[in-house]
């Protein structure tokens, strides 16, 4: 024979080779003569505790009464019986939009009515009582705001007892009194209010 006959003879001789060692080998399904001497060890399923949460409670600040505001600290304002800031008085937290008032309407228990623009006030008494609307930071679209009144009460032009009161629409103030002028007693009412939400 020529060696160009043995030629597809070596080929196929050497690819059988290489398949044969490519394969893995069967795994014989008897059972292994070797025996496990190694003591058994139970692994119970065990689920660790799961922790307490305990619930914490944030008390809320404590308020400082007052009657005037020259008895409050910080900074803060006699507002409605209370120290506190005019910024805590409106919740302005993630508003889709800011108003401010533009102009408010009230009527007083002695059958007054006053409009009044922030910072424009009026008086009582000859100016015994002087109040004015407040300006206050804003209050979200949608949300009746808390309106601050200042009340300045004086005697021959000094100011004897400055403090704030705020209403909602509808809301009518308690007895309005001045501490030496005895004929004032009088309520106000916030009757409407006008506003530009930006």
């Amino acid at each position: 024979m020529k060696p160009k006959q043995y030629l597809p003879l070596i080929i196929i001789i050497a690819l059988s080779i290489f398949l044969i060692s490519c394969t893995k080998p069967r795994s014989s399904s008897a059972p292994s003569a070797t025996t496990d001497t190694s003591p058994s060890i139970q692994v119970e399923n065990v689920t660790p505790p799961i922790p307490t949460i305990q619930a914490v409670e944030i008390a809320p600040p404590v308020l400082v009464a007052c009657q005037r505001n020259s008895e409050c600290q910080d900074s803060k304002l006699c507002i409605d019986g209370s120290c506190r800031h005019l910024s805590d008085v409106n919740n302005v937290t993630n508003c889709a939009k800011l108003c401010r008032l533009t102009k408010t309407t009230f009527h007083t228990s002695d059958d007054e009515t006053y409009s009044l623009t922030p910072g424009q006030g009026t008086y009582t008494a000859a100016g015994a009582l002087e109040w004015k609307l407040n300006t206050f930071g804003g209050y979200c679209q949608g949300v009746k705001p808390r309106v601050p009144l200042l009340l300045l009460k004086k005697n021959a032009g000094k100011i004897l007892e400055e403090t704030l009161i705020t209403l909602i629409q509808g809301e009518t103030s308690s007895i309005i009194t001045h501490p030496t002028v005895k004929r004032v007693k009088f309520t106000v009412s916030l009757a409407s209010y006008e506003e530009k939400c930006e």
